[in-house]
């Protein structure tokens, strides 16, 4: 077999249409064809073709790779699971993911940090709810339990709770005191923190905000 003609397609300057003896191949990316060395007359065997239609699937998926990192973060395993939902097979995303882990385009360890910091200066959160979250993205245990030591040096989680709780209140206006207290406790549930730092909190902040303090 043998590569008769590379065409530029019209419109798209860096797509490549590919025939192989005089019928059409394969429209692939120009850097596939680069880095692939491909040239018209080029002699070009069975797997040889194969190995082009692999390239250009996993060029495509690191495309999509890229663009999902465009709008934030990905760990590890969040991006396996955005690129099979694609429909790319299995041998295509690890090498797309071993790539983008090679210029640290992808690190869980970062990415778990950056997201713990992130949460908490727009949505604070208390450390049941960071590690829920995290477990969520798939961030390996061993980096999550990592990631709340940090949180744990640097935020005071019942400060965290208690400032939350005073701008929360402020909008509960009169109501009688069990039905703050109990909506103050669910609020607080939401945003993760633990059954002992609600209760505490809870307490505290409403018998202050009733104080005038």
């Amino acid at each position: 077999m043998k590569i008769t003609k590379i065409e530029i397609q019209k419109g798209r300057p860096r797509r490549r249409t590919l025939y192989v003896d005089g019928k059409f191949f394969a429209g692939v990316d120009g850097e596939v064809v680069e880095r692939l060395g491909l040239e018209e007359d080029q002699e070009i065997e069975g797997g040889s073709l194969a190995e082009i239609l692999q390239q250009e699937e996993i060029r495509r998926a690191k495309e999509y790779g890229l663009n999902l990192l465009s709008y934030r973060m990905r760990s590890v395993e969040e991006m396996r699971m955005r690129l099979t939902e694609k429909g790319f097979n299995g041998e295509v995303v690890d090498s797309v993911i071993g790539d983008l882990k090679r210029v640290e385009l992808l690190d869980d360890q970062k990415f778990a940090m950056a997201w713990m910091r992130s949460q908490m200066e727009t949505n604070p959160k208390g450390s049941y709810g960071l590690k829920m979250e995290l477990g969520e993205k798939k961030v390996p245990e061993e980096i999550v339990q990592e990631v709340l030591k940090v949180y744990s040096k640097e935020y005071d989680e019942r400060e965290v709770a208690i400032t939350l709780a005073r701008k929360r209140m402020k909008a509960f206006g009169k109501e009688k005191e069990e039905v703050i207290q109990s909506r103050l406790a669910d609020f607080l549930s939401r945003r993760g923190f633990s059954y002992e730092i609600i209760r505490e909190v809870v307490h505290q902040v409403y018998h202050l905000m009733e104080e005038g303090k």
